[in-house]
């Protein structure tokens, strides 16, 4: 993947995140093939799972302790 598309990817993995949108609406949305964004999405979501694991294993401790 070029950077360019990844970066691209990236922030569309973000507003995903963010949005609450299914990833087929913000394909639609974004005039995108929505294949590439449930491809790019699955592994962005491969390379950022730990860091969302651990961020929300913390926010339990913070709010558990």
């Amino acid at each position: 993947m070029e950077i360019k598309d990844k970066e691209f990817y990236q922030e569309l993995y973000r507003e995903w995140l963010s949005s609450g949108l299914k990833k087929s609406v913000l394909a639609a949305n974004r005039v995108i093939n929505r294949t590439n964004l449930y491809y790019r999405c699955k592994e962005l979501e491969v390379v950022s799972e730990p860091i969302w694991q651990a961020v929300s294993e913390m926010v339990w401790m913070k709010e558990s302790g």
